[in-house]
C-alpha cells in the first residue's frame, strides 16, 4: 500500500498524475465480482481472524482515479471478462480451447496485449489502494514502473511480470464465484509472487521486468503469441483450517448466500 503525501492528493488521478476529479473506482472490476452477488446483489468478503460480516452492496472502491483513466481500463476489463467467461465456459468463438487432460488445459488467440495490461492494472490498483484488504498487494519499487505502463500503454514482454493462470475445479465442476486474496511469497528467495483468485481462476504475477525465473518453464507462462498452458487444480487445495474458503461452510455464510 502507498501513500501520496501531496496536499491535494484526494484529487489527483493515481495513473495519470493530473489534479483532476476522482471517481469512485473499483479495485478489481466490477463485472468480476458479477459472479459472487446474490440474488439481492450483495457480496460479503471474508478474511482470516475475522469472524464479523460486512456485507457490501457493490465491490471495494475507493476515490483512485480520474474519468479518463477508468475509461482506459474499462476497455482492458471488458476483454478480460469476454475471455474469462469463455474460458470457463471451455468454448469460444475467438479462442482455441484444448482441454488436453484432466490437469491441462492448451489456450491460444488470447489477445496478449490487452489482457496482460488488464492483469497488471489489477495488481497495481490492490497495491496503490489504501484499503487494508488489499495490504498484502505492495509492488514496491516496481508500483511506478507498472503504472507507467499502464499510463502509455506499453507493451510488456511476456518474460517481463510473467503472467500464469490456474483453474480451479471440484469433481469437474468449474466454479466462477470464487474472489480470494493471498499474502505475497517468494520464489527462490529472491522473485516475489502475488496472487489473486477472480472468476474461478487464479492469477499469478511473478514481480520482475528483467529475467524468467529458471525454475519457471516458458510454456506456462502468457506468451505474446496468445498462447498459454492452464493447470486444473482442485477446490480442496483451498480449503484449510486457517483458510477462508472454509468459512464458506459456516452456517451464518450459507445463509447469507441462500437469501
Amino acid at each position: 500500500m502507498s501513500n501520496y503525501l501531496s496536499l491535494n492528493a484526494i484529487m489527483v488521478c493515481r495513473l495519470c498524475q493530473q489534479d483532476l476529479e476522482l471517481r469512485n473506482s473499483h479495485i478489481i472490476p466490477e463485472l468480476l465480482w458479477s459472479s459472487i452477488y446474490n440474488k439481492k446483489h450483495q457480496a460479503l468478503p471474508m478474511s482470516i481472524g475475522n469472524n464479523k460480516l460486512k456485507i457490501i452492496q457493490k465491490g471495494i472502491r475507493e476515490k483512485l482515479l480520474c474519468q479518463g483513466c477508468e475509461t482506459k481500463l474499462s476497455r482492458w476489463e471488458n476483454s478480460l471478462k469476454r475471455h474469462l467467461v469463455d474460458l470457463g465456459d471451455l468454448a469460444s468463438d475467438f479462442l482455441e480451447i484444448d482441454r488436453m487432460n484432466a490437469d491441462l488445459i492448451r489456450v491460444k488467440n488470447i489477445e496478449y496485449r490487452i489482457f496482460k495490461l488488464a492483469i497488471l492494472s489489477i495488481f497495481w490498483r490492490m497495491s496503490v489502494s489504501t484499503n487494508h484488504v488489499y495490504s498484502d498487494y505492495q509492488l514496491g519499487p516496481y508500483e511506478e514502473i507498472i503504472r507507467d505502463i499502464l499510463f502509455t500503454e506499453a507493451h510488456v514482454p511476456e518474460k517481463h511480470f510473467p503472467v500464469l493462470i490456474y483453474r480451479y475445479e471440484l469433481d469437474g465442476m468449474f466454479y466462477p464465484d470464487i474472489m480470494m486474496h493471498f499474502p505475497c511469497r517468494k520464489l527462490d528467495q529472491t522473485y516475489t509472487i502475488q496472487q489473486v483468485i477472480f472468476y474461478g481462476h487464479l492469477f499469478c504475477i511473478i514481480i520482475n521486468n528483467k529475467k524468467l525465473p529458471v525454475d519457471i518453464q516458458k510454456e506456462i507462462i502468457l506468451s505474446e503469441t496468445g498462447e498459454i498452458f492452464i493447470s486444473v487444480r482442485s477446490l480442496v487445495e483451498l480449503a484449510s483450517p486457517v483458510s477462508v474458503f472454509t468459512r464458506l461452510l459456516d452456517d451464518d455464510v450459507k445463509r447469507f448466500y441462500g437469501k
